[in-house]
């Protein structure tokens, strides 16, 4: 959680009218980096306000807020046995939240009510807005390393074979129909074929502390080649 130091009003401050009143806006927001971009690739600072409104900006993993809010203080003179210059008046400052629900071309409240909605007051009265931001890890991918050598001749393009299978269910889930058979061109060498990367499964946090066994066999052909 975040704290920011509170600002200090004086009598001075009563910008009503009457003199007896005052009014402070203060528009809360997470800066957000212009290369972050939504699901539909729109980068950050070239996004309309309604895209900015309906948020879903990320950068290298990092989901950004991009709700906005506006802290307002009202200040009312109130009777207390507080003096001011001998009287009986005090300075009383209560703050109210609103989330915005309108920006301007420029990506910032357009600064009317009618695009303001109050926040609820928090259990006990602790009024606070929040930004919640989410983290997912970029997914990696795991390639898997083959190599096939043949000794007394040359190979021939795409000669061998070989099938993937995974050993129980959640590995099997990763493999995709394509990837079940891998054949390969023989390579620089002539006599050794290896497969570097060639299948490439993809993980990602939902994946971390768990074990994946995957079986690779070589096919027998039927007949000569």
């Amino acid at each position: 959680m975040l704290s920011f130091g509170q600002p200090t009003f004086r009598f001075e401050h009563l910008n009503g009218a009457d003199k007896r009143t005052g009014r402070f806006d203060y528009e809360l927001f997470e800066v957000i980096p212009d290369d972050a971009v939504n699901a539909d690739g729109v980068r950050w600072d070239a996004a309309t306000a309604d895209q900015k409104l309906a948020g879903g900006f990320a950068k290298q993993g990092m989901t950004y807020d991009s709700t906005r809010f506006v802290a307002r203080v009202n200040l009312t003179l109130q009777d207390s046995p507080l003096k001011r210059t001998g009287g009986t008046e005090a300075l009383v400052a209560k703050i109210t939240y609103y989330q915005v629900t309108g920006l301007n071309e420029q990506g910032v409240w357009t600064g009317s009510d009618d695009h303001l909605t109050q926040v609820e007051s928090t259990p006990g009265g602790a009024d606070r807005v929040e930004f919640h931001n989410t983290y997912r890890a970029a997914a990696s991918t795991a390639g898997i390393r083959l190599t096939k050598t043949l000794e007394g001749r040359d190979m021939k393009d795409k000669e061998f074979s070989f099938t993937i299978e995974g050993a129980d269910k959640e590995s099997r889930k990763l493999l995709d129909e394509k990837d079940k058979e891998l054949r390969r061109s023989c390579g620089d060498e002539r006599r050794k074929v290896v497969m570097d990367g060639k299948l490439q499964l993809k993980f990602d946090q939902s994946h971390a502390g768990r074990t994946y066994t995957y079986y690779i066999k070589e096919v027998t052909p039927l007949w000569g080649w």
